[in-house]
């Protein structure tokens, strides 16, 4: 085997392993920008997009705002010094309150075992709720959830549990108002 044999072994069997620094160098600045914008955990089975979840519950949250003719909806605060998930788990009942409310304003049959994306979509189906509300409660059951689930909620943020509770008063408030319509 001589010099030039040797390197064309060698290149074939580093070529991937090359293909991928080259990638890379020629990616670095938009990978940085990308994963600047992402925050996401991922362990085992479980992988929370918090920010991307909050950030599809604001732009249906908004356009629920556009849509009524109230610009502002009920404010859930934060308490300073409370942990965000916390804040999240306490904010949650107060939209499935205001779902079974308004169900049960509706004339549907609501036990206390009600799964509440299941009153969302039976809602949805009645014509009580349109998709956007229905797409952002299930956004923040899903985020409900990831708060539950992520260890004591340790990756999230004051400035997300703040959005989170901001959304979360525009959905009561929204329900609210289509129960005084039924």
């Amino acid at each position: 085997m001589d010099y030039l044999q040797f390197i064309a072994a060698l290149t074939r069997s580093l070529a991937w392993q090359i293909t991928v620094i080259v990638a890379i160098l020629l990616l670095r600045k938009p990978l940085s920008e990308l994963i600047v914008s992402l925050r996401l955990l991922k362990y085992k089975d479980l992988q929370l997009e918090f920010d991307r979840k909050l950030d599809a519950a604001g732009t249906d949250a908004a356009n629920i705002v556009q849509q009524s003719l109230e610009p502002t909806g009920p404010k859930l605060e934060a308490i300073e010094g409370e942990q965000p998930w916390k804040q999240i788990m306490d904010a949650w009942p107060k939209v499935e309150e205001a779902l079974r409310a308004l169900a049960q304003n509706a004339g549907i049959s609501v036990s206390p075992e009600s799964n509440p994306l299941s009153l969302t979509q039976t809602l949805e189906q009645n014509r009580r709720i349109d998709p956007a509300t229905r797409r952002i409660i299930e956004e923040l059951y899903d985020l409900r959830n990831s708060a539950v689930h992520s260890g004591g909620g340790n990756l999230i943020t004051p400035t997300q549990a703040k959005r989170y509770l901001t959304y979360a008063g525009i959905v009561i408030w929204s329900l609210n108002a289509r129960m005084r319509k039924v």
